[in-house]
């Protein structure tokens, strides 16, 4: 795009400046670059889902029907909620903090996570930046980008959690 990129584009979406699109639009990132620092920023603001090119139908189909099936998982907040979200290449994502850890703690892949789980250890960029902090709720939408970034970078994350 000659005048921004993706993830601009996405932020002013997700900011309500973008005339005649309702902020909240279902907005999926098709991209070339899907690696987990990468695509942190697209989390952070708002995006829906990760495609990475090249674009086959199989994938699309696939990917469309979760997002516009009964039980989408979706995280967009408000419109003044993005404003201050930065557009980098890291940094820590937001999530729910909660205070209650579980019984057991477990090193699970991303595909075996079940949403509402809550890390047991902080997860970490490979260059020990913080992603996101220990004690994070993991809902369905960020599961699914964690998920998506898992499989197509071709690594498996895996994530210590409290069961």
């Amino acid at each position: 795009m000659p005048e921004m990129n993706g993830l601009e584009l996405l932020k002013r979406v997700r900011m309500g400046t973008v005339a005649n699109l309702p902020h909240d639009v279902v907005f999926v990132i098709l991209t070339g670059f899907l690696e987990l620092n990468r695509s942190v920023p697209a989390v952070r603001l708002g995006a829906d889902g990760l495609i990475s090119k090249p674009l086959t139908p199989a994938v699309a189909e696939q990917k469309l029907s979760q997002l516009f099936g009964t039980d989408a998982a979706r995280d967009v907040r408000s419109a003044e909620y993005y404003a201050d979200k930065a557009i980098d290449d890291g940094g820590a994502l937001d999530p729910e903090i909660i205070e209650d850890n579980g019984n057991e703690e477990r090193e699970l892949p991303t595909d075996l996570v079940t949403p509402g789980v809550v890390l047991s250890r902080d997860l970490n960029y490979p260059n020990g930046e913080l992603l996101l902090p220990k004690g994070a709720r993991i809902d369905r939408a960020l599961l699914n980008r964690l998920q998506e970034v898992a499989e197509l970078s071709g690594g498996v994350h895996r994530l210590w959690v409290w069961i």
